[in-house]
């Protein structure tokens, strides 16, 4: 018994997400599937974590007074870092799936620019039933989120590593 819709999402998506679109203290937001039931499977989607969190990345972050030129250095390793951690069958517990929003900031024909990127990360490992719900429920997420201007799917951590490719969609 599969809610049609997917999982349900937890407020606490739409009040960060409305932080990192609106504010100058966040760089991403991860989302991660919860509310497990008693069979282990999710019944919400909520935050999972976001960055900077640790004191000396939020003082970066603070200092960062030119956040284009920055940000393939400061963010977006830290980005890459904990999105491929989902992948890992760490702790024997598999493939998580994730869904994430970075506000990335670039420089293109001299002009400083930046958008709201959304990543579903939904790695082959991840259990077929955990794959499907977390899969469906990708677009009553991105109904929420208002102001998305590039998604990426990624089934595969090496995904992450092609900086090229990934900045020419941004910038398209």
């Amino acid at each position: 018994d599969m809610p049609s819709a997917g999982l349900k999402i937890n407020d606490d998506v739409v009040t960060q997400y409305a932080a990192l679109k609106m504010g100058r203290d966040m760089d991403f937001l991860i989302l991660e599937p919860t509310k497990f039931d008693k069979r282990k499977k999710p019944k919400a989607i909520g935050v999972d974590t976001w960055f900077p969190r640790e004191d000396a990345d939020v003082a970066e972050l603070k200092a960062d007074d030119d956040r284009e030129a920055n940000f393939k250095t400061r963010v977006w390793p830290k980005f890459v870092e904990t999105m491929k951690a989902y992948g890992d069958s760490k702790q024997g517990n598999g493939s998580e799936p994730r869904f994430a929003v970075i506000k990335f900031f670039y420089e293109h024909n001299s002009l400083k620019r930046d958008k709201l990127v959304f990543f579903s990360y939904i790695n082959e490992d991840v259990p077929i039933y955990q794959k499907m719900i977390f899969s469906s429920s990708k677009d009553s997420v991105l109904a929420k989120l208002e102001g998305i201007q590039i998604k990426f799917n990624f089934t595969e951590a090496s995904e992450f590593n092609d900086w090229d490719a990934i900045l020419r969609d941004v910038v398209a």
